[in-house]
């Protein structure tokens, strides 16, 4: 586990809100129960106890509020003088390539 630890510079863990913080099915690709989730959380949490750089966002009510909290972590994580790389835009895509995926398309 020592090497799968190495791997990682940082690791950045946002914790699952519980059913009364928030936890819901809105989000299509959620599909475990609030009960299911949280014992995933809890497991990914202790997968990942013993890295040096372990950064835990807390639960928050919106999860636009728990990514900006990752955004700043990781403007921290990122050494003085280097700037953020652009993510690299994805090649087009014909219309009869696009992927169908339980009946989202993408």
């Amino acid at each position: 586990m020592r090497d799968e630890l190495a791997r990682y510079d940082a690791v950045i863990h946002l914790r699952t809100p519980t059913a009364e913080a928030g936890y819901n099915h809105q989000n299509p690709l959620r599909r475990e129960s609030p009960a299911e989730a949280a014992a995933i959380d809890v497991r990914i949490a202790a997968a990942w106890a013993d890295h040096p750089r372990r950064y835990e966002v807390a639960a928050t009510p919106d999860f636009l509020s728990k990514a900006a909290r990752a955004i700043e972590i990781l403007r921290a994580e990122i050494p003085a003088g280097v700037s953020w790389l652009p993510v690299p835009r994805p090649s087009p895509v014909r219309r009869a390539e696009r992927l169908e995926w339980r009946g989202l398309r993408l």
